[in-house]
């Protein structure tokens, strides 16, 4: 009789035998322990290349107790035929060969056939023991009883922190007036010009307010020598007043025109437009610019801690500042320069928030969130930028004060430390179970403390208190979709007889429709059908 193979798309019968091809037995081994199935379930036969040649092409392993799991994947899975031949299980034998004929053409105990060597048979007497595929290495006489205990392993690494900035520093003097004239752009100025100048206004000022506390001279009476000089002192002293404000001007328009020629140099004499700080004290007026070095963010410098020399400034040349270092600052944020942009913003401007929300663009949030908690008092976005920065020891005390323990607990987790995360997940349990929400409160059992138990008792006693009653009863049979149906049909049956009255039997049988139209639960249990049927 001759016997032929058919290659099949599906498989023609369960898997009895696996064929291992190669001939590593480390490979052998390393799939067999991937199974999860113990060696003395199998059988174990080493299978030649052909006839004449007896180098082993693989291995053959038959399922002791009938047929392999079926969840253990098989690359080369054969079936069995009759009560000894071994086959692809993707193929069939034609002519079929009926019980009683095997007992005729069987002569070995098992005889496999592969569609690449042909015809193998084997005795159990050919079986190969695992074990002997195992090399033991070659015992030493070096004596190991004299090895020491090395040393103590040093502790784990709970958390890294950045030393926090302190008030003083936070608040030190903010530079006010630089070393240099924008006057020097143009003229070499006197190295003391500034200083002269400071002076001059100040006395100026102070002469002038003296002056007009003197007594008025009444109609009809003859002026003194001594007021005379007194009202060409109190003229001269307005006019000098009048010249150092028009120098102020010319050094605005000189500002003004720089910001169009050169906007980087500019802004480097400008002035700051607004403060939700006042400075300490007022500076000694002076008619020159002077220069800002360096140019850049610095939390040190926004707490008002100096004294201010103010610019008064027409809305004119106000609204033109303040368009000019909005400009500058744009073309900043789109050349990468975040730090510069938030400098001109904080600095000049005067605009925290849009200082902040930059400085989060260009990954600053260690800036960022010092800006939100010490400027701003936005203590969630501070600790929002605590997190991002990867600062979570800074974050966790800010989301404890807002009453944000589970954002807490999540961040105690990323540090390795479980324990204060949960104990922080059971008070939001306690807090959820005291605002009557069983759905909150059974989703951290299961997705924070991992404990489905008391997520589904959670859930049953939202059900029986009427507190969100469907979505309850819902959520709690979703534990159950992945059971069989039988399993699923005793738990609904269990719950109808234990935890349903009868006012609530139509929610419940609600519930039961719902779970009936998930595709996953299609056919899923006679009970469903037949209370959902009966109502």
């Amino acid at each position: 009789m001759k016997l032929t193979l058919h290659t099949q798309s599906t498989p023609q019968g369960p898997a009895r035998a696996a064929f291992l091809p190669g001939d590593s037995p480390m490979v052998w081994l390393n799939t067999i322990q991937s199974w999860g199935i113990a060696p003395s379930e199998l059988e174990a036969y080493a299978v030649p290349r052909s006839i004449r040649d007896l180098h082993v092409a693989g291995l053959l392993l038959i399922y002791r107790n009938g047929n392999f799991p079926v969840q253990v994947e098989l690359r080369e899975a054969y079936q069995c035929l009759g009560s000894s031949l071994l086959i692809p299980q993707y193929a069939s034998m034609s002519p079929q060969v009926e019980p009683e004929e095997w007992k005729n053409l069987v002569v070995y105990d098992w005889h496999f056939y592969h569609p690449g060597i042909g015809m193998v048979g084997f005795n159990r007497s050919d079986r190969v023991q695992l074990s002997d595929l195992l090399r033991y290495p070659v015992a030493t006489q070096q004596d190991w009883s004299l090895a020491q205990l090395g040393p103590s392993p040093h502790p784990p690494l709970r958390q890294i922190s950045v030393q926090p900035s302190t008030v003083q520093e936070m608040f030190a003097n903010v530079e006010s007036v630089g070393d240099k004239s924008i006057k020097d752009l143009l003229k070499k100025a006197p190295k003391d010009d500034k200083e002269s100048d400071d002076l001059r206004l100040t006395l100026l000022n102070g002469l002038d307010n003296l002056l007009n506390k003197r007594p008025k001279i009444q109609e009809g009476e003859s002026q003194s020598l001594l007021g005379k000089w007194l009202d060409q002192l109190q003229q001269r002293i307005l006019q000098n007043i009048e010249d150092l404000r028009k120098q102020r001007d010319d050094e605005i328009n000189r500002l003004l025109k720089l910001f169009q020629d050169d906007p980087e140099e500019a802004l480097r004499y400008s002035i700051p437009l607004n403060s939700p700080y006042e400075g300490r004290g007022i500076a000694p007026p002076s008619g020159q610019l002077g220069r800002r070095d360096p140019l850049d963010f610095n939390l040190s410098g926004l707490g008002g801690g100096a004294a201010r020399d103010n610019w008064e400034l027409d809305a004119a040349r106000r609204t033109a500042l303040h368009q000019h270092y909005l400009k500058v600052a744009n073309q900043k944020i789109a050349e990468g320069d975040f730090r510069k942009a938030a400098y001109i913003h904080a600095h000049l401007l005067g605009d925290f928030h849009t200082a902040a929300n930059v400085l989060e663009q260009g990954k600053h949030y260690h800036e960022a969130a010092q800006l939100y908690l010490d400027h701003l008092k936005s203590p969630g976005q501070a600790a929002r930028c605590f997190e991002q920065a990867g600062l979570y020891s800074a974050a966790i005390p800010i989301y404890l004060e807002l009453r944000e323990n589970e954002k807490a607990g999540d961040l105690y987790i990323l540090m390795d430390q479980v324990q204060e995360a949960k104990l922080l997940y059971q008070v939001c349990v306690e807090a959820a179970l005291n605002r009557a929400d069983y759905l909150d409160a059974a989703r951290l059992y299961q997705g924070k403390l991992n404990d489905d138990t008391r997520a589904k008792s959670t859930l049953l006693n939202g059900w029986q208190q009427n507190q969100s009653p469907l979505a309850c009863l819902n959520r709690y049979f979703d534990f159950f979709q992945q059971d069989s149906n039988a399993e699923f049909d005793r738990e609904v049956q269990a719950i109808y007889q234990t935890q349903v009255k009868p006012m609530q039997q139509s929610t419940f049988i609600e519930v039961l429709k719902v779970i009936g139209k998930t595709p996953s639960a299609e056919g899923i249990c006679p009970s469903l059908v037949i209370l959902c049927t009966a109502s």
